[in-house]
């Protein structure tokens, strides 16, 4: 069963609460469970109490005592008087058996129900009606309205918006961009990218208001939204409500980030500021096959519209410049921003896992102009 924290309790405004539809699921188990140990101990108890009026257990002693005179040869007549008690024991069976008929049924009835109910944890099939008609009216239950629209395990794993294709593999996600790949000039260093800055205006960091770098995010404010190292929102802290208010620059004239800037931004506020030079940002191409698919870089902000690499930085992720694309994944805490520049950077995974190659090198035409610039002849 899965803890609370897959399957938690969500609370609405107006305080009531509602359980996850995988909670729903194991509460039909359950009383599914409940409702089978029910019927199989009704059922038990009429064979019981029909095999003790009719004198079962009696008679299978006396099976037992002529078995014990036949062998040691003291009864000649041991084996035919045998033969009939065993014949009236399978009398009253078949007799019991007979009239734990309805007992039986509803007791089936209550385990394909409880085979139902689990199969539904994985995928609810709703054709369980057809198998088992009219189940709650049979088991005297109320019945109730089916619930087709909950979300078991099957359907939050597959399908578009599943754990897979929705979550995992990174599309149509907060804060990560797409776009074609080509080769960065050698003015810039293999651990950089080149970002165009229409995707550096809209992508944000939440950077916090210190004493240190208050002025730098003062001037993104002023700066605003429309044009580079600027700013879109600031969360304003309010210590005495306990909350947090979000401020859209977007809408503000000139004066009124000014006026913004210079009296209201203040020390533990969030200012949501455009990349800049200097931000890491993670990369990905698919397939990501292994570790060299997914590398940090930092962000050069440039005026084109694609994704630029250094030549030396393509060989891990495979990729070529006749149209393939990449994905920018832009990191949201002072954490995650050490992390990747610590463990993900491109220039700290040069060496590969298998073999102990290096990944990261010249290749094509790099290796064939330093040959000719090279050459004595």
């Amino acid at each position: 069963m899965p803890s609370p924290l897959v399957r938690p309790t969500v609370s609405s405004s107006s305080g009531s609460r509602s359980e996850d539809d995988l909670t729903y699921f194991y509460k039909e188990v359950l009383r599914s469970v409940k409702e089978f140990a029910k019927r199989s101990a009704d059922h038990d108890a009429l064979a019981d109490d029909l095999e003790e009026k009719h004198g079962l257990p009696e008679l299978e002693d006396e099976v037992i005592e002529l078995s014990e005179m036949a062998a040691d040869g003291m009864d000649e007549d041991a084996s035919r008087q045998i033969d009939e008690v065993e014949q009236k024991i399978r009398e009253i069976r078949d007799d019991v058996w007979e009239k734990c008929r309805d007992a039986r049924h509803m007791r089936e009835i209550a385990r394909k129900l409880l085979a139902a109910r689990c199969a539904d944890i994985v995928k609810p099939d709703h054709s369980t009606k057809l198998i088992i008609p009219d189940s709650d009216r049979i088991l005297g239950r109320n019945k109730r309205k089916p619930q087709n629209n909950r979300k078991a395990i099957h359907a939050r794993l597959g399908g578009k918006g599943g754990r897979f294709r929705g979550n995992l593999m990174g599309k149509r996600t907060d804060f990560t961009a797409r776009t074609v790949i080509a080769p960065l000039p050698p003015l810039y260093q293999s651990w950089e990218v080149g970002v165009p800055e229409y995707i550096c205006k809209i992508m944000t960091y939440p950077d916090r208001v210190t004493s240190l770098n208050i002025d730098i995010l003062r001037e993104a404010v002023r700066i605003g939204s429309g044009n580079m190292n600027g700013a879109t929102f600031v969360v304003k802290q309010d210590p005495a409500l306990g909350r947090s208010t979000t401020i859209s620059l977007i809408l503000m004239s000139q004066r009124e980030r000014d006026e913004f800037a210079n009296s209201q931004l203040a020390v533990g506020d969030v200012v949501e500021r455009h990349l800049r030079k200097g931000d890491w940002v993670m990369m990905n191409r698919q397939p990501t096959l292994h570790r060299g698919s997914w590398m940090s870089f930092q962000v050069v902000p440039i005026t084109d519209f694609t994704f630029q690499f250094h030549p030396c930085a393509m060989q891990p992720f495979n990729a070529d410049c006749d149209g393939d694309e990449m994905n920018m994944h832009v990191v949201r805490s002072a954490k995650a921003m050490a992390e990747v520049m610590s463990l993900m950077a491109s220039s700290l995974n040069i060496r590969g896992v298998g073999g102990n190659a290096p990944r990261c090198g010249l290749i094509q035409s790099d290796n064939f102009a330093a040959f000719w610039l090279t050459k004595t002849d």
